[in-house]
């Protein structure tokens, strides 16, 4: 003759009070949890290219210019007072014609180009 009781499921109402049932969701929290690792300025730069690389293919081949607009220094209200502080090897830009900022060309190729800005002089 076979024994018919409930077996397991007689005892398990017993064991999940709620108290319990959160600490097993803590402790399986706490041990899915991963350490940040510490990164290298290398690393750093490594996924940040991964990063852009699968903006590109997101977003069909098409980068958006991100510009610091740090770069551009000092803002001149007058062509004039950007002509009296401009170094050598600097080019004056606007993108309006009422604002003008002095940038090296390099700088000015990397960015502001992209996003309209004309070299006055």
């Amino acid at each position: 003759m076979a024994i018919r009781d409930r077996g397991v499921k007689k005892w398990q109402g017993a064991f999940f009070m709620p108290e319990q049932a959160k600490m097993h969701r803590e402790i399986w929290r706490d041990d899915q949890r991963q350490a940040k690792p510490i990164l290298d300025d290398y690393q750093t730069e490594e996924f940040d290219l991964r990063i852009l690389k699968k903006a590109v293919l997101w977003c069909g081949g098409v980068i958006m210019p991100q510009f610091n607009s740090d770069l551009l220094r000092i803002r001149y209200d007058s062509l004039e007072d950007a002509r009296f502080d401009r170094r050598a090897s600097e080019v004056i830009i606007t993108d309006n014609y009422e604002t003008f900022y002095c940038v090296t060309a390099e700088v000015y190729n990397d960015g502001p180009r992209q996003l309209g800005y004309d070299i006055v002089e």
